[in-house]
């Protein structure tokens, strides 16, 4: 897996995001998550001041592709493991 997951999977295992058990640790995570989410997905259709520079424009698109990617991969992977864990096991 990407160091990236591993580091958000981490983050939602040992950080307390409000009350007690896994659903309630990751329901915060995936809920602000969301709106930091969406927020750089608003944010990459603002260009930076001064960014009619190549070189703006293109660390513009940097930043804007790595903090769209992190916060899709911090929401992906608590919903997944959210999933995963209120799931029941048949006999």
């Amino acid at each position: 897996t990407p160091p990236l997951s591993q580091l958000f999977g981490w983050l939602s295992d040992t950080v307390p995001m409000g009350g007690k058990g896994a659903r309630r640790s990751r329901l915060p995570a995936i809920r602000w998550g969301g709106m930091m989410w969406s927020a750089a997905f608003l944010l990459a259709w603002f260009p930076w001041k001064g960014s009619c520079t190549p070189f703006i424009a293109g660390l513009n698109f940097t930043f804007n592709l790595c903090l769209y990617d992190g916060m899709l991969t911090f929401v992906e992977v608590n919903h997944h493991a959210l999933l995963a864990e209120i799931s029941v096991d048949s006999p």
